[in-house]
């Protein structure tokens, strides 16, 4: 069938205008819709990134933008070493350097970054628009089906939510009509060419985005096919008469599945980057582990709101609304499906019923936690088939008008009369949002009426009341838009959420990244060129990727997935600073050990910041430098740079017979191999257990002063904590040591701590109240009984003095970390150490631990065994994005240690030969075996898989080429 599109009959349309004028007015509505949309923005004088709640466009698309445009200024790069440990600038950014609005975007001064930010976000969901109206021109919509339908579409909760949260994923929404457009041109026996760069776009994107789409275009395929060659299908008259659509199915399949293999070949490489990125990180957090197979009954109760509101009911992006007209329309979706087949009503429906069970949104998220990223597919299809609706076949009656009018009751006493006045479950602004919509969709139903069932029934009064009505609805469904998207920003009132207020001021961005201590690293650069990395005083989630921004190596990062050997490393090593969320490490908690194993040469710490006053948090071992633009900058006395050499191994199961404070010093004494590895480094010496030592001391302790705490000691127990807030006085208690120990670290450590989940009643008792306190009337009482949770997360501050740190478990969260019953809260070095540790709990919970103990280490083989490192560090580095150089002059044979998280792209060389690289050293890390003397030791780089990318990828176009000419050929043989 394909190379023809002659046996597709085109329905004729009329009041058509020309696609042009069409787009012209979809671009004038935009425009107008948008500055209602926007306009809290401009009032409030805000860019669209966010400071507080999801701050992906601040952490991670801001430094990432800010990043390219230095990195393309400069001419590209290999391995960015200022992302997290290091990480290949190919794999991390892909998906802005494939899409071309990151270069309209990047066009701008950096002092307009944040504008810029804002004007492409906005743009993709505009594009949006555009690529629902090249579809609807495809399918044969109507002018005005096509023109709000694209409305819709480009307005509809999803695109909202993600322009507000994160604006790439609206590349989503521009690229699936295009997508399902290419397998519909298929289906027709036109080019695949549509299809095939759509899937190339998607699978350069983001490889969830590209699966969600994958999944969704081949179920569509599979329906539209039997719509098109069943019976009565548009196409049945090309199959012989006799023949049942299902005989011709498996080639028009295999013809399908052949483009889409075509496309993956052109993708081949970004196919490699997909691979690892996917196999590198921790994908997977349970966090469905305690949801079971239905959402609550209070979330269901509250799923109608989100049909007339820009609600998310019950995960993140899990917004239906797609506009009033939308809503006011879903009921003859179903007719449409009974009586004409609608392909999109079909999947419409689909579409909402397995979004009512969590199970979807883990499947469509990569089996990861349930979200709804996956619901704009469920919004193309949804606002596709109630533009298919809007027309007189479906509307013309007086009977499916009862039907509109019914529902729109059934949702004001559901909403209205159910969910805001009797159970009170909305918020303000939702509450208020779902009022102004209930309210405005009457008189759109009554201008659907008259449109319908009053029109004049010939002559030009006709086509005025017609044009009339359909302004009439237009205008309410920008006016409904504009108003809630007020609502939903700035609150509506007393009572109400300003969301607005959690956005970064417009021209802020510069000045906020210059109050940061990074930003001293270029100056710190220009005088040591050596490879060091920087710490940093702890301060939080928010400034995980400066470094990005100043082009500084840190040993922080925050992106949607990082290394899984890297979270590794500080699992094994009880480090819950660095190891309590899939998607983000903060730092070493200030340990020497784990500093020096990471190469960190300088601790900086902003003299005038609030937490100036607390010199403890400066990690042992680094003395003051000096101090620059307002920023102390401390030196270590040890550093090996980008790399040593170690004289004897031990195997990873060897490692796991000490506990993770002690691996911590074994691993400044011994190399680190897995067990698989060994053989790579024979000839080496083997250490035994015995010969290496280790010093941490379990210190005296009890427990004393509690306050709305209830625990009997530091043995194995229980724990009832009350009044969990984050008030350090709600409730507390103090580790008390009494006997005074020098010149040591002292780490608080909770062992096999767990919170239990709590019922309804038991989260009202701690909270010292009872349930009639809550006024509620039994229904709602019984919904929230059922509804809620209880949760696992919490956190630990431990305080001493002026020192504070913290332990966090994010247990079943969404990005949350399981595995984890250890908490290790490092509270620095003391030439003197007793009295008080005071510990307070974020969250009221029945509490389980296995033992509560303070820990000792003394420095003293700390200073030893790393300036035994020091001497066999690799000597002269020179170092770029592509290669590291240095000297090594060993009086044995020794494994070289390098603290470049293990990647196919590295290669070392000693003395210009090839060297076998031994995998994940030290728990993650590249390693390779060096013999005894003088030695040039080279790394480099090379994006892995390359070669065989571009060659697959030529294969992949030399294919399309001819598979293009054939379908050229067959057209002009049947002419």
């Amino acid at each position: 069938m394909r190379g023809t599109s002659r046996h597709y009959a085109e329905p004729e349309l009329s009041r058509e205008w020309n696609w042009k004028k069409q787009w012209l007015v979809y671009t004038g509505l935009f425009v107008v819709t948008a500055l209602l949309v926007f306009a809290a923005f401009f009032v409030y004088q805000k860019t669209l990134l966010k400071g507080k709640g999801n701050v992906d466009g601040l952490m991670q698309h801001y430094p990432s933008y800010t990043k390219l445009k230095r990195v393309l200024a400069q001419g590209g790069e290999g391995w960015s070493w200022d992302v997290g440990l290091g990480a290949s600038f190919f794999d991390t950014f892909k998906g802005k350097l494939t899409n071309p609005l990151t270069y309209l975007l990047l066009a701008f001064p950096q002092k307009y970054l944040d504008m810029a930010y804002d004007f492409v976000t906005i743009l993709r969901q505009y594009l949006a628009g555009v690529a629902f109206l090249i579809f609807g021109r495809e399918v044969k919509l109507t002018t005005e089906q096509n023109v709000l339908g694209a409305f819709a579409y480009a307005f509809s909760g999803w695109a909202i939510i993600a322009t507000l949260t994160q604006g790439t994923f609206n590349n989503s929404m521009m690229l699936f009509p295009i997508l399902i457009m290419g397998a519909e041109r298929i289906l027709k026996g036109k080019s695949p060419l549509v299809f095939i760069v759509a899937e190339v776009l998607f699978l350069a994107s983001t490889v969830l985005w590209a699966y969600i789409a994958g999944i969704f275009v081949i179920l569509y395929f599979i329906v539209r096919y039997f719509h098109f060659y069943g019976k009565n299908g548009a196409l049945r008259t090309t199959l012989p008469p006799d023949q049942p659509a299902w005989k011709s199915f498996a080639g028009h399949f295999g013809g399908f599945i052949g483009d889409g293999l075509i496309g993956l070949m052109i993708s081949a490489i970004f196919v490699e980057s997909i691979i690892y990125t996917t196999t590198s990180a921790v994908i997977n957090s349970d966090y469905d582990a305690n949801q079971g197979v239905f959402y609550s009954l209070k979330t269901y109760f509250a799923m109608p709101t989100a049909l007339v509101s820009l609600n998310e009911v019950h995960e993140a992006y899990s917004a239906v609304f797609a506009g009033l007209l939308v809503t006011a329309l879903m009921p003859m979706i179903i007719w449409t499906v009974r009586k004409k087949k609608s392909t999109a009503g079909i999947f419409a429906i689909f579409c909402l019923i397995i979004g009512l069970f969590p199970v979807t949104g883990k499947i469509l998220n990569g089996f990861s936690y349930s979200v709804g990223r996956w619901y704009f597919v469920l919004t193309f299809f949804l606002v596709w088939a109630a533009m298919e609706c809007l027309d007189h076949e479906v509307l013309g009656s007086r009977k499916r008008m009862m039907v509109l009018l019914g529902w729109w009751f059934f949702l004001c006493v559901w909403v209205v009369l159910l969910c805001i006045f009797y159970l009170k479950m909305l918020k303000h602004n939702i509450a208020w949002e779902s009022l102004l919509s209930l309210c405005m969709m009457f008189p759109l139903l009554a201008a659907l009426a008259v449109r319908e069932l009053r029109v004049p029934k010939s002559g030009q009064r006709k086509a005025k009341v017609y044009r009339g009505m359909t302004a009439v609805i237009t205008a309410i469904l920008v006016v409904n838009v504009g108003l809630n998207s007020w609502i939903m920003m700035t609150g509506a009132g007393e009572g109400g959420s300003q969301r607005i207020k959690t956005y970064i001021d417009k021209g802020a961005m510069p000045e906020l990244y210059d109050q940061y201590v990074q930003r001293v690293v270029p100056d710190i650069q220009a005088e040591d060129t050596s490879f060091y990395r920087t710490d940093q005083l702890d301060d939080g989630f928010e400034k995980s990727n400066v470094n990005i921004v100043f082009g500084g190596r840190s040993i922080y990062e925050y992106f949607s997935s990082i290394s899984s050997d890297w979270l590794y490393f500080n699992k094994m090593l009880g480090n819950n600073a660095g190891y309590n969320r899939r998607i983000v490490s903060l730092s070493n908690d200030n340990r020497p050990g784990m500093d020096y194993l990471l190469g960190v040469k300088y601790f900086l710490r902003d003299k005038n910041y609030k937490e100036a006053e607390k010199p403890g948090y400066v990690p042992y071992g680094f003395e003051y430098q000096k101090t620059i633009d307002g920023v102390e900058v401390y030196r270590n006395k040890h550093c090996m740079g980008i790399g040593t050499g170690y004289s004897q191994y031990i195997t990873e199961s060897e490692l796991k017979k000490f506990a993770p404070l002690e691996r911590e010093q074994v691993m400044l004494q011994a190399a680190v191999v897995p067990d698989r590895e060994a053989t790579k480094v024979s000839g080496l010496k083997h250490a035994k257990i015995s010969e290496l030592h280790t010093d941490v001391q379990s210190l005296e302790c009890s427990v004393t002063s509690p306050y709305n705490v209830k625990l009997k000691g530091v043995k194995k127990g229980e724990m009832t904590v009350q009044k969990g807030d984050d008030s350090e006085e709600d409730n507390y208690f103090n580790i008390h040591v009494p006997k005074t120990w020098k010149n040591m670290q002292i780490v608080v450590s909770f062992q096999g701590l767990d919170r239990e989940p709590i019922t309804w009643d038991q989260h009202i008792h701690l909270k010292d109240e009872t349930v009639a306190d809550q006024g509620y009337n039994r229904l709602k009482e019984y919904l929230y009984r059922n509804d809620y949770t209880g949760g696992t997360s919490f956190i630990i501050t431990a305080m001493k003095g002026d020192r504070s740190k913290t332990g966090e478990c994010y247990k079943y969260g969404n990005t949350g970390l399981n595995d984890i019953s250890d908490y290790n809260i490092n509270l620095g070095y003391y030439d003197s150490f007793s009295g008080d540790i005071r510990i307070h709990f974020d969250k009221a919970g029945f509490y389980k631990y296995d033992a509560i103990k303070v820990y000792g280490i003394p420095m003293e083989s700390y200073d030893q065994d790393a300036s035994v490192l020091d001497e066999n560090s690799l000597k002269d580095v020179s170092f770029d994005d592509k290669t590291v150089r240095g000297m090594v002059n060993n009086d044995s044979d020794r494994i070289m240690y390098f603290s470049i998280i293990d990647n196919a792209g590295w290669t070392a060389y000693v003395d210009g030969e090839k060297a076998d690289k031994i995998s994940r050293t030290n728990l993650g890390f590249t390693g390779i075996k060096v013999p005894a003397g003088k030695h040039e030791i080279t790394l480099r780089y090379r994006y892995p898989g390359l070669r065989a990318g571009i060659a697959v990828t030529i294969i992949g176009l030399g294919l399309l080429v001819v598979v293009l000419r054939k379908g050229k050929r067959k057209n002009q043989l049947e002419e």
